[in-house]
């Protein structure tokens, strides 16, 4: 894989929520740079993706 593409949202709690397009994987984060770092964890490193792009999509 390539890379994985996840559309990002703000909460009304101020959080942040990303959700993967064409896999079911979703997290949730209270920042921008926990919600990489969790993103990541879903993904063993030798069979994950080489990059992880997440989309903010203004409130």
């Amino acid at each position: 894989m390539h890379e994985s593409v996840f559309q990002v949202e703000e909460t009304a709690k101020g959080a942040y929520m990303a959700q993967a397009f064409g896999h079911a994987l979703f997290a949730d984060a209270e920042s921008l740079v926990e919600l990489r770092d969790t993103v990541r964890c879903h993904f063993d490193n030798e069979v994950g993706p080489q990059a992880v792009k997440l989309h903010h999509l203004p409130a």
